[in-house]
């Protein structure tokens, strides 16, 4: 319990820090006084905090990518409620050049994150690269509010609360199926591979379950530490989410947050400063990191810490972490509560219905960690019971795996990514077969 106290005091620190360092909104009528000032200020509150030097080089996925030597592009996707996403595509590598007819494979990340997490390693890791030397047509997806979706066609994020007015919903209705349809049609493909870690499952099966057409264009989706339900023994973070979750909520609105965590110079001085290989509090850090996710030292590769830092948080909305509070507190995977008005508005009901996990055909591989404190071992089983059509259900062999080491563990080619590749290439031969 002291622990968890101790994580619920540092978000509320780094709450404050976070309002405090990032841009105001302009709520109606009420204009910002200027903005330049405003970012001096800012700046000078940095400086008594911090102090004045602060300089790092921060790689975008083009560059992670290409210093590899393997081709990377950016493209723009636009989706039907104005939201604009950068996606990113590795259409070959050194020894797969781009050509037509490839299959494809989409990865979507997770909560805070950004297409960036797929690319940490390289070629000897990352499943991304691997993908790409065994001849895939590689996507990976931003969705909207993070560092590479934070514009809109009318709506600008500093600026309009209504920029902000979203969820994982509505990423699984608007944006994956946008980034679909955009990636199919650019390639001429009927269909494609999913791969969704953490958020990025619950995003897809959203979007199959409420748009049952893009099952038909999803031949496999691979879900990686899948978060749907929450009715398993609560880990301590899930105790704390429960017990200060209405705390945490009260919290961000009286403070007017509508942004979490952005990647900023200011949010990235901040985790340098506290969790940086010379800070005196990395231990508390790292701390923190286990009871978030699990403890797994051995999986942590602490070389990797300085890029971690400068790659996430990435951002995200409010209610994208309200969403999930209310599924915890509820222990049920469905839609957003906006209380039993305007519930009965939108819904026709008092309480947001569930998710009908019956509509998804697609074929779905399950992959959980034993030590996952988001997503422990029994929620993933209750989703597969809930799922039509599973191919794999499959704990990861080691009893410490936790939510980050599916895309951090420092044995994660062998211990996931050679499985899973191979298990792609199988089920592909046998699609084709048929």
């Amino acid at each position: 319990m002291r622990s968890a106290r101790l994580v619920f005091a540092l978000c509320v620190s780094v709450t404050y820090l976070v309002k405090i360092t990032s841009l105001p909104f302009n709520y109606g009528d009420r204009k910002l006084a200027n903005d330049r000032s405003q970012k001096r200020g800012r700046e000078k509150k940095l400086a008594q905090l911090f102090g004045d030097s602060f300089d790092i080089d921060v790689p975008d996925f083009i560059q992670l990518v290409s210093k590899h030597g393997y081709p990377a592009e950016e493209h723009l996707v636009i989706t039907v409620d104005g939201y604009k996403l950068k996606i990113h595509r590795m259409p070959g590598s050194p020894t797969q050049p781009k050509a037509p007819g490839k299959p494809i494979i989409y990865f979507q990340h997770g909560l805070l994150a950004s297409s960036d997490s797929w690319v940490l390693y390289g070629p000897d890791r990352d499943l991304t690269f691997m993908m790409a030397d065994a001849g895939f047509d590689v996507w990976v997806g931003n969705i909207r509010g993070n560092t590479y979706s934070r514009s809109h066609v009318v709506y600008r994020p500093d600026y309009d609360p209504k920029f902000w007015d979203y969820s994982w919903h509505e990423m699984g209705i608007y944006d994956i199926p946008s980034v679909i349809d955009y990636i199919l049609d650019r390639t001429g493909e009927q269909s494609l591979a999913y791969v969704g870690h953490s958020m990025g499952t619950t995003m897809s099966y959203v979007m199959l379950s409420m748009k049952p057409e893009y099952n038909d264009k999803i031949w496999l989706a691979i879900s990686l530490a899948p978060i749907a339900f929450w009715t398993a023994p609560p880990t301590p973070m899930i105790k704390l989410l429960r017990s200060q979750g209405q705390s945490l909520r009260t919290l961000l609105y009286a403070f007017g947050v509508h942004e979490l965590l952005p990647r900023t110079k200011e949010v990235m001085q901040l985790l340098y400063t506290m969790c940086g290989d010379k800070s005196p509090i990395q231990p508390l850090c790292l701390d923190v990191m286990w009871l978030s996710f699990g403890y797994n030292p051995e999986q942590l590769n602490m070389d990797l810490i300085p890029t971690l830092l400068s790659i996430f948080p990435a951002g995200t909305s409010r209610r994208t972490v309200e969403h999930y509070l209310q599924n915890v507190a509820a222990g049920d995977f469905r839609m957003f509560d906006y209380g039993r008005q305007q519930n009965m508005e939108r819904y026709g009901q008092t309480e947001p219905p569930s998710y009908n996990l019956k509509n998804i055909r697609t074929s779905v591989a399950l992959y959980y960690g034993a030590n996952d404190a988001f997503a422990p071992a029994k929620n993933p089983l209750k989703l597969a019971e809930h799922l039509p059509n599973v191919a794999v259900v499959k704990c990861i062999d080691n009893d410490f795996f936790n939510h980050m080491d599916f895309i951090i563990a420092e044995d994660i080619k062998s211990r996931l990514n050679d499985p899973i590749l191979d298990m792609v290439v199988k089920s592909l031969e046998l699609r084709n077969t048929d």
